[in-house]
């Protein structure tokens, strides 16, 4: 019998230390969640702030395809990119990246959330598109034209991934390895998950 004692002696500090983790954890969660509605709670009552001063990103002209590819094949695709880019240009833009519901009242107030999320969705159509425009130049071989879209999309902070992944190799191919150092300095700007895998992929074509 002597033998089970120290046996149920390191069974019992086993339980106790399970029960003081789990008790540690509980009280984590509680004032996790606690703190969350508090903020919820003072983000519900921030009024309504101006959104005429808020810079808005802006879609410069010489984007839409006429301008950028004077004489550009008929094609339905870099069409209809343009088109999309150009009724972006009467609209609002701001990127939101990152930013929960909650964030978006208390920068511009509870009353301007469905406003402002729209602003949002904007600029989500915008950094497609021009992942898609860009994407679609290189195919047919305008290289100067899709360095120009990718690069507004990397000023834009976009982080949709193959914006920078094509990017950095029409630099390589360009002989312009160096300006890959551009795109890991906007990478590490970047609120997202895509943080990391985005400087993964640079730094894989930067060392090729």
């Amino acid at each position: 019998m002597r033998f089970y004692y120290p046996l149920f002696g390191l069974f019992l500090i086993f339980v106790l230390w399970q029960a003081y983790e789990r008790n540690k954890a509980d009280k984590k969660n509680k004032k996790a969640s606690d703190d969350f509605w508090q903020k919820e709670a003072d983000a519900n009552s921030v009024r309504k702030q101006p959104l005429d001063k808020v810079d808005y990103i802006t879609i410069n002209e010489n984007l839409l395809i006429n301008n950028l590819w004077q004489n550009h094949p008929e094609d339905d695709d870099l069409v209809a990119y343009s088109d999309t880019l150009k009724q972006l240009m009467d609209k609002r833009i701001l990127n939101l990246t990152g930013k929960t519901s909650t964030d978006i009242k208390v920068q511009y107030g509870v009353a301007n959330l469905n406003e402002v999320t729209s602003y949002d969705d904007n600029y989500t159509l915008m950094v497609k598109t021009i992942a898609d425009y860009g994407t679609k130049l290189m195919e047919l071989g305008n290289t100067s034209a899709a360095i120009t879209v990718f690069e507004f999309g990397i000023d834009s902070l976009t982080d949709i991934s193959i914006n920078y992944k094509h990017l950095a190799n029409l630099y390589v191919a360009a002989g312009e390895r160096e300006k890959i150092n551009n795109l890991l300095e906007a990478a590490d700007k970047l609120d997202s998950m895509m943080k990391s895998s985005i400087i993964k992929v640079l730094k894989e074509i930067q060392n090729s």
